[in-house]
């Protein structure tokens, strides 16, 4: 009985079990120890407390789940149930929840609805209506009977609820007990209505709080992974709030929270006062903190930290600073290390007696490094930059020999290798051995030379003894380490001769190298190997080549080859002398210098510097921000400011960024160059165009082919130069002067001045049309008055670079010439500024910066506008004045902003005076 009892109680059927009861109490005396299949009655506000608490309280996503199916399966009598939560536009399954006995299994499948075990047509009807499906007896014919699941299983009771939170379903409870049918009553319907809106909450939240601790693992990652922590100050409160990737890489105790005064305590004593200083002026000003210093660590290493911090007023105007702190240790070290590499190759060509140069096709520059200066005696007051100085220098008979080998190189963009004889100025001899590579642009255009020179007089003076004995020279080629070949001069360059070394390396024997057929270099060599060989060898000359060869074990390395012919009495060569050297390790050096030069770039990009522009204003950044929009276009751009703001530096910037940033940047100051020869400047001039035209000339036009033109002082133009200017704006062409040709330019255009131009077309001195083709996308540099805030790091940019060049110690900036330079209204702008760091910088004798106030207050109070003619006084003072004039008006004498404009007299007279009182007017016109 009692089993029947039981079985009755399984399927749900209450009547039945209240009327077995009745009958035999003695059944009951077992009660049941879960609410799975328990009489509607048990399920009272107790139960109802129980299964919303036991959902609610929590938050942790498998946890909840599972918790939420076994309430469900206890206190709804069913077998199975399962949670369905969408993905997207997919239904999955989270979790499957069965019976065995007293006990509810829980799993979680993260598997597709479709096809699952369960009546799709009822998934979706709840899906789409958010309404619950009630089925009491799935065998009787009902709205979801065609269910193939429904069919096939033979399901009795079903119960299917939707989880719905503020109108959202956030999933799908699906019941089902296939033992007996109306097993779902309605207070157990409500009490899993009621557990089901508590779900609908509880899963929502749990998914945001897995999201959140998913961000906050990625957050994590990502800092630890960049060495980067994030950190938080309110001012008010004392308070410092460090992230996780902060504690360690301060390696501080999570125990101990973090306070300003420990903070300070870790700082390197050196950069401690900075530190503070920087601190407690952001903290009075709520200026943004930036700055780079050196960290002691408890075991007396050092770090380097980068820390940006911004600072922000709460809302009850509480002072916080929120920020990162950045471990750039790795970037100082490879920093460096880079210094150090190129101290050593300094040394390396010391020792080996090497020089490096490069020759500038378009200047005729010459660049060496200092062992040349070493290898030809140079003093220090000779003028080295021109080809001529060095050619000068070559033997008398070696000179024409090299003069013709150099030329036929440049016209022929071949490489070249040579050994000829320098004399010193002291009479001596020296041996000398050059190689010479072409560097062409990617149009084959030669743009310059670069190569090595070789004191070779010791190797020489050797060689004269090692010729004594061919013994003595074929024992020392069989024990060099380097790969040394003779091959023969037919076509076919039969091998004649190699070293030990050589053959060791290949793994072949004397015979078997000299009948070997097969490739000797990587595959992907073979191709560039042979093209280069045919040229070179056709031609005779001698040159080099870098190539990968297999070792005896199969392994390639690279090699350096330098192929030299000899040849008999009559030229011919008889021989081809090759020289290889193992430089895989060079290789690897070279690319990791590479990837480290790539790192420090980007280390130096991310500070605040825009190529030479300095300053994190907001009306310096508006001017940045235009920079970038406008580089990549070819558009004309006129920029406009105050004498002394940098309007050279903003269209390099812009050139620098364009697509033509490889090609040439043309400065043209038009203000400098007299009226009458600004045509020819620009625009270049036939032989015989005018009185000194004694030549063709290319103009600046020409010259920037394909870059960019700046025309610094565009305002002070003459008229019939504003029309040639109008002319190649509009048409792309223009005319030589004398010249009755049409040339075409492709020249990027950027013009700039410090005059109205607007009241110069109302006065009639400038074109309205040639303003309008110039003005397509104008960009305005501020005044230093409007940028104070970037004052401080102007300073701070200047005194480092001053007192590098100068070789000082200078460690801090005194505050108050900080407060004094802000202060100060700067009309000469940053050229007045940066004059006046280098003078200070001069006059410095300790480790901190100052400026005199007396300097900044007598500028203040001696820039006043002359005005009225030139009193008729001593030459002196003649030409104090005038020099003033010249200095306010940047060198030009003519136009409206010219110094006869400043002294009220004509052009002409002030030239006259100019010439009599012996000034030098380019003194005055800036460089800018």
């Amino acid at each position: 009985m009692q089993d029947a009892r039981y079985g009755y109680f399984r399927w749900g059927a209450d009547g039945k079990v209240r009327q077995l009861d009745q009958l035999y109490p003695h059944l009951r005396e077992k009660e049941p120890t879960s609410t799975i299949g328990a009489p509607v009655e048990h399920l009272d506000l107790a139960t109802v407390i129980k299964v919303s608490q036991a959902v609610s309280s929590e938050i942790v996503l498998e946890k909840l789940i599972d918790t939420l199916m076994r309430t469900a399966i206890e206190h709804a009598g069913a077998e199975r149930g399962m949670l369905i939560l969408p993905r997207g536009v997919e239904k999955r399954i989270e979790a499957e929840a069965t019976t065995s006995g007293d006990t509810v299994i829980v799993r979680l499948r993260d598997v597709s609805a479709a096809g699952a075990g369960l009546p799709e047509s009822i998934v979706r009807y709840v899906v789409r209506t958010r309404e619950s499906v009630i089925l009491d007896d799935g065998s009787a014919r009902n709205a979801f009977s065609a269910d193939t699941y429904i069919r096939q299983h033979r399901a009795r009771s079903v119960l299917c609820l939707p989880l719905i939170n503020q109108t959202r379903l956030i999933g799908v409870l699906y019941l089902e007990n296939n033992l007996a049918p109306h097993v779902f009553n309605p207070t157990r319907i409500a009490v899993l209505e009621l557990l089901a809106s508590q779900a609908a909450i509880s899963l929502e939240n749990a998914s945001l709080y897995s999201d959140l601790q998913r961000s906050e693992a990625f957050l994590a990652q990502g800092q630890s992974i960049s060495h980067t922590g994030s950190l938080g100050w309110d001012v008010s409160s004392g308070e410092i709030f460090w992230s996780d990737e902060t504690y360690n890489i301060f390696e501080q105790d999570r125990a101990v929270t973090p306070r300003l005064d420990l903070i300070l305590q870790r700082i390197h004593p050196a950069d401690r006062d900075l530190v503070r200083q920087s601190i407690d002026s952001a903290s009075g000003t709520g200026a943004n903190l930036d700055f780079e210093r050196r960290l002691l660590m408890l075991d007396g290493s050092v770090k380097h930290l980068h820390v940006i911090a911004r600072g922000s007023k709460t809302s009850a105007e509480n002072l916080e600073f929120v920020g990162a702190v950045t471990d750039v240790t790795a970037a100082k070290q490879a920093e460096e290390e880079l210094r150090h590499r190129e101290a050593e190759l300094l040394e390396a060509q010391r020792l080996s007696h090497t020089g490096s140069w490069k020759h500038d096709i378009a200047s005729g520059r010459v660049i060496v490094s200092p062992e040349v200066y070493r290898i030809f005696g140079v003093r220090p007051d000779e003028v080295q930059s021109n080809t001529e100085f060095w050619l000068n220098r070559n033997h008398p008979e070696d000179a024409k020999r090299v003069q013709e080998l150099f030329e036929m190189s440049e016209i022929q963009k071949i490489d070249y290798e040579t050994d000829y004889r320098i004399v010193l100025l002291d009479g001596a001899v020296k041996y000398l051995h050059a190689i010479g590579h072409p560097i062409v642009n990617e149009k084959g255009d030669l743009v310059e030379f670069v190569g090595t020179v070789m004191d070779v007089t010791a190797a020489k003076q050797a060689e004269e003894k090692i010729r004594q004995s061919e013994s003595e020279l074929r024992q020392i080629l069989e024990l060099a380490p380097q790969h040394v070949y003779v091959l023969g001069p037919d076509p076919d360059r039969t091998n004649l001769y190699a070293n030990q070394a050589a053959l060791d390396y290949l793994g072949l024997t004397f015979e078997e190298w000299r009948t070997v057929r097969r490739r000797l270099s990587h595959p992907d060599d073979w191709a560039r190997v042979m093209s280069e060989a045919q040229r070179n060898f056709s031609s005779g000359l001698p040159h080099e080549t870098e190539l990968r060869l297999p070792r005896n074990d199969g392994q390639y390395r690279w090699f350096f080859f330098r192929w030299n012919p000899i040849r008999d009495d009559q030229g011919r060569v008889t021989r081809w002398y090759v020289a290889g050297t193992d430089i895989e390790d060079r290789k690897q050096t070279e690319q990791l210098l590479r990837n480290e030069n790539v790192a420090l770039r980007e280390q130096i990009d991310r500070a605040f510097m825009f190529e030479e522009i300095v300053g994190s204003s907001s009306v310096l950044q508006t001017v940045l921000s235009s920079i970038v929009k406008v580089a990549p276009t070819d558009s004309t751009v006129l920029i406009t400011g105050e004498t002394g703001t940098g309007k050279e530096l903003i269209a390099r910037a812009i050139h620098k960024h364009s697509k033509r940033s490889g090609q040439a940047f043309i400065s043209v100051n038009c203000a400098s160059i007299p009226s009458s020869l600004i045509a020819s400047e620009l625009f270049g001039h036939e032989k015989g165009a005018f009185t000194g035209a004694v030549q063709r000339r290319q103009g600046r036009f020409e010259l920037a082919h394909s870059g960019t033109i700046f025309l610094d002082e565009v305002g002070d133009l003459p008229a019939e130069t504003q029309i040639a200017l109008l002319r190649v704006l509009q048409e792309r062409q223009f005319e030589r002067v004398g010249g009755n040709r049409m040339l075409p330019t492709d020249v990027r255009v950027i013009a700039a001045t410090n005059r109205d131009l607007t009241a110069a077309i109302a006065a009639g001195t400038f074109r309205a049309d040639l303003f309008y083709r110039l003005n397509v996308f104008p960009i305005e540099v501020p005044p230093l008055r409007k940028r104070k805030e970037d004052v401080p790091m102007l300073v701070e940019y200047f005194v480092k670079r001053y007192a590098e060049k100068m070789g000082k110690q200078i460690r801090k900036i005194d505050r108050n010439t900080l407060k004094q330079c802000q202060l100060y209204s700067w009309p000469g702008n940053i050229r007045e500024l940066q004059n006046i760091v280098e003078r200070s910088v001069i006059l410095s004798s300790g480790d901190t910066f100052s400026i005199e106030k007396a300097w900044l207050a007598s500028q203040e109070a001696g820039r006043q506008e002359l005005s009225g003619p030139l009193p008729d006084t001593l030459q002196n003072q003649e030409r104090r004045i005038i020099e003033t004039a010249l200095a306010e008006s940047n060198g030009k004498v003519s136009g409206p902003e010219g110094a006869a404009a400043k002294l009220g007299i004509p052009r002409s007279t002030l030239e006259t005076k100019i010439k009599q009182l012996g000034i030098k007017k380019h003194r005055f016109i800036s460089t800018e």
